[in-house]
C-alpha cells in the first residue's frame, strides 16, 4: 500500500461529485493502484486537503469512465476533454470527508509547517518520503477516529458488542492503514488479500486507553481464521514471537488452523508490553 497526495482541478466540484456518484473516476499517469490511500488537495479558494480515499480500481478502461461534466464550475471543451491523455485510468472510494470534520488542521499553511513543500499541491505526489508529513495527517485523523468510534458505541451495550461495532469500524480505518504500511499480508500464514485482513487489537479494545486503541504497536494483521484464534485467547506469542497454542485445542484443529508451535512472528520492542498483557489476560 502506497500513501499518494492528489491535487484535485480547482474548477472541479470534488465534493459535489463524490456526494452524489459515491466515488471518483480519475485519469492519473502515476502508478496508484488497487488498495493505495488517496489524499484528495483542493486549491484555492479551499486549499486543504478534503477527503481521505481508497483507489478500489486501477483498471477502467475509458469506456467505463463517469461523466462527470456537470460538476465543473466551467464548462469543458470537447477539444480540452480531447487532450487529456492519461496513461492509466483508476477509482477513488471515499473513506473520510476531511472537509466536514475538521477546521484548519490540513490547510495549505498547515500542511507546509508539518513538512510539505508548495509544489506537492499542484500534481500528484507520494508522501513517503515525508515521514513527518504522514504522522501530522495521521494525528489530526485520530481525533476524528476517536470521536467517531466514541459515537458508534451507546453507552450501557455488553462489551462484546461494543468490541464488534468497533472492529468492523477501525479494521478499515486508520489503525489497518498504519499495519499495512508496514505489512500486507497475515503475519501467520501470509494470506495477502487485502481485504480479508483483519487489523487485529493485541490488547483488547475494551481494555485500552484511548491512545492505546489506536496505537499500531497495538496491532497484528491477520486473516480471519487467525484472528478468531487470536482474539478467543487459543494462541499467543513469547517475547521472541514464537507462537504458543492453548492446550484446549486439540490436533486435529491445529492442522486444520494450519498452526504448529514453530510457528512465529517479528515483534517490535513496542508490541511486547501489549502481548504480556495478551498472554496474561488473553490467553486460555
Amino acid at each position: 500500500m502506497t500513501v499518494w497526495l492528489k491535487s484535485a482541478i480547482s474548477d472541479f466540484d470534488v465534493s459535489s461529485a463524490i456526494e452524489e456518484i459515491g466515488f471518483i473516476d480519475w485519469g492519473t499517469n502515476h502508478h496508484i493502484f488497487a488498495g493505495d490511500i488517496v489524499y484528495i488537495y483542493m486549491g484555492k479558494p479551499t486549499q486543504k486537503i478534503i477527503y481521505k480515499t481508497e483507489c478500489v480500481r486501477d483498471d477502467l478502461s475509458e469506456k467505463e469512465l463517469t461523466d462527470y461534466s456537470k460538476f465543473y464550475r466551467v464548462p469543458l471543451s470537447s477539444s480540452a476533454v480531447s487532450n487529456r491523455v492519461s496513461k492509466k485510468y483508476i477509482r477513488l472510494q471515499p473513506i473520510i470527508n476531511l472537509e466536514r470534520s475538521l477546521g484548519n488542521e490540513l490547510s495549505l499553511n498547515e500542511l507546509v509547517a508539518n513538512g510539505m513543500a508548495k509544489s506537492y499541491v499542484r500534481d500528484t505526489r507520494k508522501l513517503e518520503n515525508k515521514p513527518d508529513l504522514v504522522k501530522y495527517i495521521y494525528e489530526v485523523e485520530e481525533k476524528i477516529e476517536m470521536d467517531t468510534i466514541d459515537s458508534l458505541v451507546p453507552k450501557g451495550i455488553p462489551n462484546t458488542v461494543a468490541e464488534r461495532m468497533v472492529k468492523t469500524r477501525i479494521g478499515q480505518g486508520l489503525f489497518k492503514q498504519k499495519l499495512l504500511l508496514e505489512s500486507q499480508e497475515c503475519c501467520i500464514c501470509g494470506l495477502s488479500e487485502m481485504s480479508l485482513l483483519i487489523a487485529s487489537h493485541i490488547k483488547p479494545w475494551k481494555d485500552c486507553t484511548s491512545n492505546e486503541r489506536l496505537d499500531e504497536n497495538n496491532g497484528l494483521l491477520l486473516c480471519p481464521a487467525h484472528d478468531a484464534l487470536f482474539d478467543k485467547g487459543y494462541i499467543t506469542f513469547s517475547n521472541d514471537g514464537k507462537m504458543v497454542i492453548s492446550s484446549r485445542l486439540d490436533e486435529a484443529t491445529k492442522r486444520l488452523m494450519n498452526i504448529d508451535s514453530s510457528s512465529k512472528i517479528k515483534l517490535s520492542k513496542n508490541n511486547k508490553k501489549y502481548m504480556a498483557f495478551h498472554r496474561s489476560k488473553i490467553f486460555k
